[in-house]
């Protein structure tokens, strides 16, 4: 019994001391992070702040302010006060635009703190969240996606809906006007153990991270073992019949650098959900394992059985200390 409790000993405190840094945005980013709640190392979470539809699309463009929607997810998702991370979450009907109350929240706090990285350091506090969300950029700027037959289109809200519409692969994603990173995101990477990048909508959710000048450099910089979650399913509009490969290669485009690890799902449920997601033209994500070389693949049971298209919180967070224990941070 000495051997264990001996192990025990000396693990504990390396993950109480362990920095994990995700970067993402939407319901992926949002989603996984809920496993990390009750994490005993430090969490940030970047987050991509270039939305244009729903809530943070009205409230961006009437009050020329961020678009909050990612970034109270994220938030609601660290919240280890349950009730008032469902109250940050509640919607309302047509009649109050469909608002999300945590948005209207950040947009108040923004006011009386002054700024909107008080806003959200002070809805920590309030939420009594188990990490930091941290803003990939302070500017305002707009996505613009090219598409492979050479048509183009503003706004991230328009940009799955048109690959949907036209059939097309995106060729080219770019920010307008430019944006710089937020110093405060370069800071939680300089002294990060793991970065996690992903999961999320690939084009409009974790791109937008890595087109934000600064950000590809503070990657290549970091000592960090750089993960890549690859989407449980394909997502019209974007991903259409891409492969897990499809994923990487595009990611590392964009990243400029390799990452050390890429985790992949490679469980496929056929249950009621599944259908219902395949109707709505969704598909799993399938594993071209041969055409990976020079990158670790991690294949393991990701999904969650009642929401197939999306992890498992519990299992993800699994997958991430697993993987950062074989790579010896843990």
């Amino acid at each position: 019994m000495v051997y264990p409790i001996l192990h025990f000993v000396l693990w504990y405190p390396l993950v109480f001391s362990l920095r994990i840094v995700f970067i993402g945005g939407g319901n992926g980013l949002s989603t996984v992070l809920k496993g990390f709640r009750d994490f005993e190392g430090e969490v940030y979470a970047v987050v991509t702040v270039f939305d244009s539809g729903g809530s943070s699309g009205i409230i961006k463009k009437i009050h020329k302010f961020f678009p909050p929607g990612d970034i109270r997810r994220c938030l609601a998702s660290l919240a280890r006060n349950k009730t008032l991370a469902e109250l940050f979450n509640y919607r309302f009907d047509e009649y109050l635009l469909k608002h999300s109350l945590g948005n209207l929240i950040l947009l108040a706090l923004s006011d009386l703190k002054g700024g909107f990285v008080e806003a959200i350091r002070e809805a920590e506090k309030i939420l009594d969240t188990n990490g930091h969300v941290l803003p990939v950029s302070l500017d305002q700027a707009e996505l613009l996606a090219e598409f492979e037959d050479g048509f183009s289109v503003l706004g991230e809200d328009e940009i799955t809906k048109i690959g949907d519409e036209r059939k097309k692969r995106i060729k080219k994603l770019t920010l307008v006007p430019g944006a710089k990173l937020y110093d405060g995101v370069r800071d939680a990477l300089e002294g990060a153990d793991g970065i996690v990048i992903g999961p999320g909508s690939l084009y409009t959710s974790i791109l937008p991270n890595f087109l934000v000048d600064g950000m590809v450099d503070a990657i290549k910089d970091s000592n960090a073992v750089k993960i890549f979650a690859v989407n449980i399913s394909t997502q019209p509009g974007e991903t259409d019949e891409y492969t897990a490969y499809d994923h990487y290669i595009v990611l590392k485009k964009y990243l400029g650098t390799d990452v050390d690890v890429v985790l992949v799902n490679n469980r496929y449920l056929e249950n009621e959900a599944a259908q219902e997601m395949f109707k709505k033209g969704w598909r799993y994500t399938k594993v071209d394992t041969e055409k990976f070389e020079g990158v670790e693949l991690y294949l393991t049971d990701l999904v969650d059985e009642s929401q197939p298209w999306r992890h498992d919180p519990s299992k993800f967070k699994r997958a991430i200390l697993n993987i950062l224990k074989e790579n010896s941070i843990i």
